[in-house]
């Protein structure tokens, strides 16, 4: 039987999904091929075989065929061609002031003097705003009253 372990760190909350893959993947090569593999290469071409097996021969208990079964029936994947309308959410570069205020229409965030002068994004969905630097980095987020001009700080990005 081959054991694979899932490490983490303590307290970390883990992907069951994954987990239950690596379960199914070792209980499968276990009981196909008992003894270990002699090379890389022959347990590459085992874990194909499983994997094969997995997708296009072993029935999935939920959706009562095989995974490849169900895939090729659906009707869309997702992807850049079926991606879904979202007309609610808007993406705004904006300099942030000396005072370390970012001015969102007619909202002012506080986003930090050590920001002063930078070009940040804000990404607005609905009410929610999220603030990002120039790398890309979460500065914090938060959610706009629309019955005030000031807005305060941002609430940390966790």
């Amino acid at each position: 039987m081959i054991h694979i372990l899932t490490h983490t760190r303590s307290l970390h909350q883990t992907r069951g999904g994954s987990e239950r893959l690596h379960q199914s993947a070792a209980k499968l090569l276990g009981h196909h091929h008992p003894t270990p593999a002699a090379s890389i290469a022959e347990l590459q071409q085992r874990l194909d075989q499983i994997r094969t097996h997995y997708n296009t021969r072993r029935r999935h208990g939920s959706l009562d065929t095989t995974p490849a079964a169900f895939w090729h029936k659906a009707p869309a994947h997702g992807g850049p061609g079926d991606l879904p309308r979202q007309d609610d959410a808007t993406v705004h570069l904006i300099r942030v002031t000396r005072n370390g205020t970012a001015i969102l229409g007619n909202h002012n965030l506080s986003i930090g003097r050590r920001h002063a002068g930078t070009t940040i994004t804000l990404l607005r969905n609905s009410g929610h705003v999220t603030a990002y630097d120039p790398d890309g980095a979460v500065l914090g987020t938060l959610t706009l009253n629309e019955t005030k001009r000031y807005q305060g700080k941002l609430t940390p990005a966790a």
